[in-house]
C-alpha cells in the first residue's frame, strides 16, 4: 500500500510584506491498532479522574479563537470553500480508496473533522489518533459516511458528545471509546440497508452512559451503548442536564420508563428536579465525574439510581432521596467521600444509606400523588406515606414556581392520618393537585417541599350552587323558597337529622346526611325560583338543603349543596 504522509498546518499569513510563506511538516510514522494507548503507546489500565482537569465549558481558555472564515455551522472554510476541519489535524492519504485518514488528532475544546481534504473524502480516524486527550469535549463529523478505528479515542476523560453533520452512517471498531467516561452521545445517525451504522459491542465500557440517537436500526448491539429511535424520541437539556425521553430501540429499555436525566455539563453546583416530575430513573454515569455538584433534590417520581451514577462527585455533600426511590446500583455514589442522605424513615433511601455507610438524617417529606381518577366533577387522589404530623393536598386553579395556586374555585383538605382525598362537586376547568407535609412546634410551623403536581381536566359543565331564600315553619309543616341557578334539569331536597362534608377538603361544605334523613325529593325545575311545602314532620332539630343538577349525555352533574337552614319542630 503507497501512503501519502502529510503534516497539516495553517499557512501564516505574513501582514507586513504581504507574502505567503510555506510550513514544512515533519514527518510522521503509522500508529498501528492496539487495545489500550499511555502516553507512549504503551498498554495502559483504567484511570478514574475524580478532578477533571476542565470544566464543561466554564471559565477562560489559552487556545485562540478563530472567527475569520467561519461557516454556518462553525468550521473554517479556505478561500475556495473547502471546508478546512480544525487547525492541526494530521492526514494521511490512502491510495486504494482514494481518500485521507486523521492519524493525528488536536486536544482542543470541540474538534471538526471536514468532510473533505484537498478535494478528497476524509473518511475515518485512526487507531490511537486522540488517545489520553483531556481538553477533547466535543466531536463533529462531516463526513457522511464515516469509520472510527480501534483505539481512536482511549482515555478521552472529558469528551461529551460526537456529533455526525453529514447525517449518515458511521463503523466503530471495538474499543475505540473506552475510559471515555464522560462520553454521553452520540447524535444524528440515519442508519439504513443500503448505508447500516455498525458499533463493536464493546466499542465503549461496559458501563458507559453512551446513548445513540439513530433514524434506524443499528446492526451491532452491546450493554455498552444504547439506541434511541430518533424518530419517536427526543432529548433535551435544561440548566445543563440533559433528559431523554421517547422509545428505546433496543429489547432491554434503560429501566421501565422513557424518560431519564442522561447527562451533566457539570455547571451546577445546586441541582433541583422537583419540576421534571415524569423522571424516574438517573440513568448510569449520568454525573460521572461532576466535581462542582454540591447538592441534589429528587424529583417525587424518582424510582432508579443507576450504576456510577454520581460517582467521583468529590463534592457532593447532600442528597434528597424521596420514597419513591425503590433502587439504587450499589456504585450509584462510588468516590462520593462527602455524601449524606436525607429523606423519610422507613424507606428504601435510609436502608440503603445504613447499608452502604452513608449518613442519613429524617427530614419532612410530602405524600407522593401515586393516582388521580376523575369521575364528572369529583376528582379522587390516592397518596403515599408521608413525614410530618400532616399534610395538606390543595385543588388549585393556578400553578406557580413548582405549587398549585388554590384560587377562587380551589380547595384545600387537611389531615393527619390517610392516603384518600376527595374532592366532589369542582367546576368546571383545569386544577393542579399537589399535597405538602406540615410540623407544628407550639407557634412555629415548619413545611416540606410540595409532591408532585398532577393536572386535571373537569370537562362537565357543574351546577351553580343553588340557595335557600327563606323558610316557614307552620306546626309541623315546613314551606321553603329556593333560589335556583338558570339551565339546570331539576334539584334535590333533603330534611335530615344530621350533616357531613361534601368532600374532604377543609372547603367542604356541609350537607344533610343521607343516613339519617326523612325527607328526600328530586323534582324536575320550571324556573329559577321553586316553592315546596313538606308535611308532618316529628319533633326534632334538622338540617334542610338543596342541590341543583344538570343532565349531561345522559348522566346527572351536580352542584355543591345550598348553605344548609337549622330547623326546629316542637
Amino acid at each position: 500500500m503507497k501512503r501519502k504522509k502529510i503534516y497539516v498546518l495553517m499557512l501564516s499569513l505574513a501582514l507586513s510584506i504581504g507574502n505567503i510563506f510555506p510550513v514544512l511538516g515533519a514527518d510522521f510514522t503509522d500508529a498501528s491498532a492496539v487495545n489500550a494507548y499511555d502516553a507512549e503507546g504503551e498498554p495502559q489500565e483504567e484511570e478514574i479522574l475524580s478532578n477533571p482537569l476542565f470544566s464543561d465549558g466554564a471559565g477562560g481558555s489559552d487556545l485562540p479563537a478563530f472567527d475569520d472564515g467561519a461557516g454556518e455551522d462553525g468550521q473554517i472554510l479556505a478561500e475556495d470553500g473547502e471546508d478546512q476541519g480544525t487547525e492541526g489535524l494530521v492526514y494521511e492519504y490512502v491510495e486504494e480508496t482514494d481518500s485521507y485518514t486523521v492519524v493525528k488528532g488536536v486536544d482542543v475544546d470541540t474538534v471538526h473533522i471536514p468532510a473533505t481534504y484537498e478535494g478528497k473524502p476524509v473518511t475515518e480516524i485512526a487507531a490511537g489518533a486522540f488517545v489520553n486527550f483531556q481538553v477533547l469535549q466535543h466531536l463533529t463529523i462531516a463526513q457522511p459516511a464515516f469509520m472510527f478505528r480501534t483505539g481512536a479515542f482511549q482515555n478521552c476523560a472529558n469528551l461529551r458528545t460526537i456529533t455526525n453533520a453529514g447525517g449518515m452512517s458511521i463503523n466503530i471498531e471495538s474499543q475505540a471509546f473506552t475510559d471515555c467516561h464522560k462520553l454521553a452521545a452520540i447524535q444524528s445517525l440515519e442508519s439504513s440497508a443500503q448505508s447500516p451504522c455498525t458499533i463493536a459491542p464493546d466499542a465503549f465500557d461496559p458501563d458507559s452512559k453512551v446513548i445513540i440517537w439513530s433514524y434506524g436500526e443499528i446492526k451491532d448491539r452491546g450493554e455498552s451503548f444504547r439506541v434511541i429511535d430518533g424518530e419517536g424520541s427526543y432529548h433535551y437539556s435544561i440548566d445543563g442536564v440533559t433528559y431523554a425521553e421517547g422509545g428505546w430501540i433496543e429489547d432491554q429499555p434503560v429501566v421501565d420508563t422513557n424518560m431519564a436525566v442522561t447527562d451533566c455539563d457539570n455547571s451546577q453546583r445546586i441541582l433541583h428536579l422537583e419540576e421534571h416530575e415524569s423522571i424516574r430513573s438517573i440513568y448510569r454515569k449520568a454525573f460521572y465525574g461532576c466535581d462542582n455538584l454540591e447538592e441534589v433534590t429528587l424529583n417525587q417520581e424518582m424510582e432508579y439510581i443507576q450504576t456510577k451514577a454520581f460517582a467521583y462527585c468529590t463534592s457532593l455533600h447532600t442528597v434528597y432521596v424521596p420514597s419513591s426511590v425503590k433502587e439504587i446500583a450499589d456504585d450509584a455514589f462510588i468516590g462520593c467521600g462527602q455524601v449524606s442522605f436525607t429523606g423519610v424513615p422507613g424507606t428504601y433511601a435510609e436502608k440503603y444509606a445504613n447499608e452502604h455507610g452513608i449518613p442519613f438524617q429524617a427530614v419532612l417529606s410530602a405524600p407522593i400523588i401515586t393516582n388521580v381518577t376523575v369521575n364528572k366533577n369529583m376528582v379522587t387522589v390516592e397518596l403515599g406515606d408521608f413525614y410530618g404530623d400532616m399534610f395538606y393536598c390543595v385543588a388549585g386553579t393556578d400553578y406557580k414556581n413548582g405549587a398549585p395556586i388554590r384560587g377562587k374555585d380551589g380547595r384545600i383538605a387537611t389531615y393527619q392520618k390517610g392516603n384518600n382525598v376527595v374532592f366532589r362537586n369542582l367546576n368546571g376547568g383545569t386544577y393542579y393537585i399537589g399535597t405538602r407535609t406540615l410540623s407544628v412546634d407550639g407557634n412555629k410551623k415548619t413545611y416540606s417541599g410540595w409532591s408532585n403536581v398532577v393536572r386535571v381536566d373537569i370537562q362537565v359543565n357543574t351546577p351553580l350552587r343553588p340557595t335557600i331564600s327563606s323558610v316557614n315553619v307552620s306546626g309541623r309543616n315546613i314551606q321553603l323558597t329556593a333560589a335556583l341557578p338558570k339551565g339546570i334539569s331539576g334539584y334535590d331536597i333533603m330534611l335530615s337529622r344530621g350533616t357531613k362534608k361534601n368532600d374532604s377538603s377543609t372547603a367542604g361544605v356541609a350537607i344533610p346526611a343521607s343516613n339519617k334523613a326523612v325527607y328526600g325529593r328530586s323534582k324536575p325545575a320550571s324556573g329559577t325560583k321553586e316553592t315546596v311545602t313538606i308535611r308532618n314532620i316529628k319533633p326534632g332539630t334538622y338540617y334542610l338543603g338543596i342541590q341543583a343538577y344538570s343532565v349531561q349525555e345522559g348522566k346527572k352533574v351536580y352542584s355543591q349543596w345550598s348553605p344548609l337552614k337549622k330547623i326546629r319542630i316542637q
